[in-house]
């Protein structure tokens, strides 16, 4: 099937430069699109952010991001206060063709620790590595489409940062990603942070679905003591994090001794100590207790004759309360 426009229409036209077809028409959004075709239609009456806004039904602020997106492609200026024209990029002529930035390809086998110092790529280069590279352009797309949003140019040089200076694979950034986005951080910045934190831990391509795994897990742990702790008007705080973390995690201990710990602190402090209480998981652990039976049996004072009890029992607890109050 051919496609024509009706004839009917050429009655009344208005110029669109090539370039936009020929660079443009596979980056820009179709909000950005629509505002620079009311600009070409009629400059004078959509020349202001808020004349677009209000013939497309769309808050300022997302007009201005679209707007954003000629700027720094220089296919629009802005004047300031003055009336001046801020200069802007100079737009590529429509013949000539984007140069070729190579990106290097580093072998995708394993993570390793980047150099202190990385390079930032400016939006006309970005776009340029992008149409170089056929597997960085469709992870662009697939990224913009979860994200659901068009990539500024900070968006940009965080992926490809994420591609070739961290060497990350594409299965890599996508679960970095999907991980920021379900925990509301939805960021190529904060993953980046996130990238790079999990390269300092070592986790590679190979084992970052399982490092995704445990940290779903966390979270679900997280949100059960929250939940049988009572606290619902706040986050946890980091510290509060790691002791949920080395409670279930290293200590291997469930939910039901966990929370007779919870109310053996409140009982005996009065309040929500998880100081204290980590104290008592910890010294539990190194008892080798694993049940809440042998927790209340480890309570008990010991009961044998010439014998004085030396950590263990009340005399433990005692212990932990002197410890925690110091603290």
């Amino acid at each position: 099937m051919q496609f024509t426009v009706n004839s009917a229409l050429w009655r009344q036209v208005f110029a669109v430069p090539a370039e936009i077809t020929d660079r443009h028409i596979r980056m820009c959004s179709g909000v950005a699109l629509k505002c620079l075709l009311l600009l070409l239609r009629d400059p004078d009456v959509f020349g202001d952010p808020k004349a677009i806004a209000d013939r497309l039904g769309q808050p300022v602020s997302e007009i201005s991001d679209a707007l954003s997106y000629w700027l720094e492609t220089g296919v629009l200026s802005s004047s300031g206060p003055d009336g001046q024209a801020i200069p802007s990029q100079p737009p590529r002529p429509a013949s000539e063709p984007p140069p070729a930035v190579p990106v290097p390809a580093p072998p995708r086998s394993a993570v390793s620790a980047p150099p202190a110092v990385r390079p930032h790529f400016p939006r006309e280069e970005a776009v340029s590595i992008v149409d170089s590279d056929k597997t960085l352009s469709g992870l662009l797309q697939e990224l913009q489409s979860m994200m659901g949003k068009l990539f500024t140019s900070a968006d940009l040089d965080a992926l490809i940062a994420l591609y070739s200076f961290y060497a990350l694979t594409p299965h890599y950034i996508i679960t970095v990603v999907s991980y920021c986005i379900s925990i509301g951080r939805s960021s190529m910045a904060y993953a980046e942070k996130v990238a790079a934190s999990w390269i300092g831990e070592g986790i590679d391509d190979e084992g970052v679905d399982r490092h995704l795994d445990t940290l779903a897990q966390r979270r679900s742990n997280e949100g059960r003591v929250r939940s049988a702790f009572g606290i619902s008007d706040r986050s946890l705080t980091p510290r509060e994090r790691e002791y949920i973390a080395t409670w279930f995690d290293t200590y291997q201990f469930d939910l039901p001794l966990i929370e007779y710990a919870y109310e053996i602190t409140v009982e005996r402090t009065g309040k929500l100590a998880f100081g204290y209480l980590n104290k008592i998981l910890a010294s539990w652990y190194q008892n080798g207790i694993r049940t809440i039976e042998e927790a209340k049996q480890e309570s008990k004072p010991s009961s044998a004759a010439g014998t004085k009890p030396s950590g263990t029992g009340s005399e433990l607890n005692r212990k932990i309360l002197e410890q925690f109050m110091k603290d």
